[in-house]
Formats: C-alpha cells, sequence, structure tokens
C-alpha cells in the first residue's frame, strides 16, 4: 500500500499538534494520568512508610532484632511488592491507552478519560510480547557470551588471547546494541497501530517502518534530547521546591549541630516533625504533582512519535486532482457565408 511520505516536522511536532488542536482535552488526559499515577505511587508510599520507619527504629537502638520483630517489618513489604507490580503495570497501560486515544484516533473517554477495556488489554499484549522479545534477545546474548567464553578458556591462554577475547566480547556488544536499538525502532508503531486498529498489531509495525528506519532513529534521538532538556530545566525548577519545603529543617540540623547535639535520634525526631508540619507535606505534594505532571508529559511525546508513524502509515495519499477536460472550439471556417 502506499503511504504518505515521513515528514520530519510533523513527527516531531505530532503531539504540539494535538495539543493545538484540543488543549483543553490534552491537559485533561495529562491531568488524569497524572492524578493516576500519583495515587498509585502515594499508596505505596502510605503502605510501606511504617515498615521503613521500623526498620529506622531498630537500627537505631543498635540491638539485633528477633525473629518475630524481622517478621513484623517484613510483613508489609511481602504483602505491597506484589500488589505494586501490578498495580503500577495497570496504571501503565492506563495511562498509556488514554494518551494514543488522543494522539492516534483523536478520542477521548467521556468523563474521566482514564479506561481499562479492549484497548488496554491488546496493549497489554502487545507490551507483553516487547517483553518476550527482550527475554529472548538477552537470553542468546548471555549464552553467545558464555560459548565465547567457553572457547577462550581452552586457548593457551597469554596476552593475545586475553586482548582478542576483550575485542570480541566488545564487538558483540556494541553489535548487540545495534541490534536492539534497530529492533526496538522497526517495532516502535506497534501500540499506536494496535490502538489505530482496535486490533492487536505487533509484527505489522515492521511494515509502518519500512523505509524510514533513520528518519524514525534521528525523530527518537531528537525527541528524547527535548525530553532531557525539559527533565533537566523543570526538573531543577521544582527540586528547587523540594528544597524549600526541607529549608526550616536543614536551618535548625545546623544549629543543632553547631551546639554539639549530633545523637542520631534527634536526627529522626527532626525529621519526623518536619514531615509532620502541614505547609511541609503541603509544598512537598505540589512539588510531587508537578514531577509527575513532568513526566506524564514527556511519556506523551514519546507515543507522539509511534502514534504519528502509525496515522502515516494507514493514510493513503491525497489523490491529485483530476485535470478538466480541454474544450477546444474548431476556427470559424474562411470566405463567404452559405447563402
Amino acid at each position: 500500500m502506499t503511504t504518505q511520505p515521513f515528514e520530519f516536522g510533523d513527527a516531531i511536532g505530532h503531539f504540539f499538534k494535538t495539543m493545538g488542536r484540543r488543549p483543553g482535552g490534552t491537559l485533561w488526559v495529562a491531568l488524569w494520568n497524572s492524578i493516576l499515577i500519583s495515587v498509585v505511587f502515594g499508596a505505596v508510599i502510605w503502605m510501606v512508610a511504617p515498615a521503613y520507619l521500623s526498620v529506622l527504629d531498630t537500627a537505631m537502638t543498635g540491638e539485633e532484632p528477633d525473629a518475630s520483630e524481622v517478621w513484623a517489618i517484613m510483613g508489609p513489604f511481602l504483602f505491597v511488592f506484589p500488589l505494586a507490580f501490578f498495580g503500577s503495570i495497570i496504571a501503565a497501560l492506563v495511562a498509556q491507552g488514554a494518551w494514543l486515544r488522543l494522539l492516534v484516533r483523536d478520542e477521548i473517554a467521556a468523563g474521566i478519560p482514564l479506561r481499562f477495556g479492549g484497548d488496554e488489554l491488546r496493549l497489554l499484549v502487545v507490551n507483553l510480547l516487547y517483553m518476550v522479545l527482550g527475554i529472548a534477545f538477552y537470553i542468546a546474548f548471555v549464552v553467545l557470551v558464555i560459548v565465547m567464553g567457553i572457547a577462550f578458556a581452552g586457548s593457551d591462554g597469554g596476552l593475545a588471547a586475553g586482548a582478542t577475547a576483550a575485542l570480541i566480547g566488545g564487538t558483540f556488544v556494541l553489535l548487540a546494541l545495534v541490534i536492539a536499538v534497530f529492533l526496538g525502532v522497526r517495532l516502535s508503531a506497534a501500540p499506536a497501530l494496535t490502538v489505530y486498529d482496535r486490533k492487536i498489531r505487533f509484527f505489522e509495525s515492521w511494515g509502518a517502518t519500512s523505509r524510514i528506519f533513520w528518519w524514525l532513529l534521528l525523530t527518537y534521538l531528537v525527541m528524547a534530547v527535548i525530553i532531557f532538556a525539559a527533565q533537566s530545566i523543570l526538573g531543577t525548577m521544582i527540586q528547587v521546591i523540594f528544597l524549600g519545603a526541607f529549608f526550616p529543617m536543614f536551618m535548625e540540623m545546623s544549629q543543632v549541630s553547631d551546639a554539639g547535639a549530633m545523637e542520631p535520634q534527634v536526627w529522626i525526631d527532626m525529621l519526623r516533625d518536619q514531615l509532620s508540619d502541614p505547609a511541609t507535606l503541603g509544598i512537598f505534594a505540589v512539588g510531587i504533582v508537578l514531577s509527575v505532571f513532568l513526566q506524564t508529559f514527556c511519556e506523551a511525546l514519546w507515543h507522539s512519535v509511534g502514534a504519528y508513524t502509525a496515522i502515516r502509515h494507514r493514510t493513503p495519499p491525497a489523490e491529485a486532482p483530476a485535470a478538466s477536460p480541454v474544450v477546444t472550439t474548431p476556427p470559424a471556417p474562411e470566405g463567404p457565408a452559405p447563402e
């Protein structure tokens, strides 16, 4: 099937064009994705915080805990970690589905735009295929390294053999990195195609990225630079907010240190008092929300490249308008008109 030509500017600016076309909807999706991620990670921190404080208290006493204390501390971790693992996967799929519906189909679910339905289940399968492919690639690389190690172990050794092994090993690592990048770019459109077609599309991404690999690689590199710059600039501002939340505690710690009171329990009590202060919690919450909001937009920027690739692959090029027929009028005959 003939597709549209790849436009580098459109690939970079697909998210910004979508936001310009539907600014309210884009901010609405970003807001709810931020709320979702904040709630998930906030719940995890809230559930494991008592266990961390128990570990800290036990460490400050300097006494070895008995088996009952260890199990009391480990209990929340054993319960929370599997819950956090599956909860994070569901949250990531819901966020990915909401963004791709907007970026690919120009759709925003009514009300709260977060769903866990057919799109998210199909995206789960696609992401599992990514994982299986990555694991298979990693196993193949490890087996190859082991075979190489056994082969060189059977040699007579020496400086030349060691240098050769290092050179070949470095070459294989570089080759593996190149193959991983190549596969990642060629299969990058699979989630967007899956949402576009409402069917599981994984290897179809190979056709969608055919003959545009270098353009896509350049697009992802530029997008990575944009994301890095945004995180560096805005991330520094957010860190200043966090610093402002704990600045009073740092000043008090400095005064206590000058006074010579350096007991660990003093530091723990100061930290607890600071974390229980409503003003500190409010500033801390603002910093976390801004951090999550920034991360949400960065994920949307990254998804937008695959979304553009899928739309380009599924949209045929505009046909040129048919030329109007040229009507020619025969010339009038010369001479006198017939009577």
